[in-house]
């Protein structure tokens, strides 16, 4: 009886034994590296399981805030009276050439929830002739319909931040000193906080010149806007 080589009787075939370099790895290795790689991937998720089970084991509460508003504040100026009652305007008369008078003063209040800065606006000045006497044609005056008092009328205004204290008090100045009268926009920079009232007192001056008889009964009317812009943040 013949007798057979080892391998074939182990059942293996000789010839199906990879050759070192041929680029395939036996089974049992192959089969090794799988479970390895399989091991690998079940140890990564055990890890995150352990990971996500620590983080919701905290306790968590939330509160929600809504109807959540923001809104605008206002800005109001508005007369609060005058030295002539309740009408917001003032007068002053017989006033001759190198006088000076206190016409009066106006009130005014911020009603707003916003600081402002208070200026000032002279939209017009007209003047009113109310006839003219020898002394005013003499003195050269040969406008029958119109007046001169303007030309030599010089105004001064300041501001008092108490008006219901009583008397009369120069807290800042509007104007420097008298000026002449002109059409136009003044800045103050004079501040106004939110509910604050103040009083602007005003003084007219005659100036004297060589024609002023031209100026003799004349009226002139001035037309001031008040004016209070938002203070800039």
């Amino acid at each position: 009886m013949a007798v057979g080589s080892p391998a074939a009787e182990c059942g293996h075939d000789p010839g199906s034994v990879s050759s070192p370099g041929s680029g395939h790895m036996p089974e049992k290795q192959v089969e090794l590296t799988r479970r390895r790689v399989l091991g690998g991937i079940g140890t990564i998720g055990a890890a995150s399981a352990v990971a996500g089970a620590g983080t919701m084991a905290y306790f968590s509460d939330s509160e929600s805030s809504n109807n959540n508003t923001i809104s605008a504040g206002t800005l109001n100026l508005e007369p609060a009276g005058s030295s002539d009652g309740g009408s917001f305007n003032i007068a002053a008369g017989d006033l001759a050439p190198g006088e000076q008078t206190q016409v009066g003063y106006l009130d005014l209040k911020n009603v707003g929830t916003v600081a402002g800065e208070l200026d000032y606006n002279i939209t017009d000045i007209s003047n009113n002739e109310n006839g003219r006497n020898d002394a005013e044609v003499e003195a050269g005056d040969s406008t029958a319909g119109s007046g001169e008092l303007s030309n030599f009328l010089q105004i001064r205004a300041f501001v008092d931040r108490s008006p219901g204290a009583g008397g009369r008090d120069e807290d800042v100045a509007i104007t420097s000193g008298f000026v002449n009268l002109s059409t136009g926009r003044v800045n103050t920079n004079i501040s106004m906080s939110p509910g604050e009232e103040v009083r602007i007192w005003v003084d007219a001056k005659f100036a004297s010149a060589a024609n002023d008889d031209q100026a003799q009964s004349d009226e002139a009317v001035i037309d001031v806007d008040f004016i209070l812009d938002q203070q800039t943040p």
